[in-house]
């Protein structure tokens, strides 16, 4: 197999006024391979998009930014531990939406997964005032 294979979907840890923590779980690989590097996006959604809740969940490319990329591991001796990222310069009072693809970061053909999504928005909170 030379491409790298999504299993799942990123989950929401936490979010803030100007960040979001999100997690996967590592994308299936082809045998003998043990990294991948994960890209993650960020698409800011419109709030009136965001408050249909007719409307599908979807991606707009004139908002979306890279937010990072990280090269990781698949299995531990425990299992699969999700990988975590953490999306900072998020504006507040704001909807988001989060993907990540993968490719191998060194062999094989260099294009990127089918991407996972975000199941919910992310909305950014204005920060508490003490």
């Amino acid at each position: 197999r030379s491409a790298v294979d999504n299993i799942g979907a990123v989950q929401i840890i936490s979010a803030s006024d100007s960040l979001a923590q999100i997690s996967w779980l590592p994308f299936d690989l082809a045998s003998g391979l043990s990294l991948a590097e994960y890209r993650v996006s960020v698409s800011q959604i419109s709030a009136s998009a965001a408050e249909d809740d007719d409307r599908p969940l979807e991606w707009d490319e004139s908002s979306a930014y890279l937010a990072g990329t990280v090269i990781a591991g698949t299995k531990t001796d425990f299992g699969q531990d999700p990988i975590q990222f953490e999306v900072r310069g998020l504006m507040a009072d704001m909807y988001y939406v989060f993907r990540v693809d993968a490719r191998y970061p060194f062999v094989g053909e260099r294009g990127w997964s089918s991407p996972m999504l975000t199941r919910e928005l992310v909305h950014t909170r204005f920060a508490k005032r003490p």
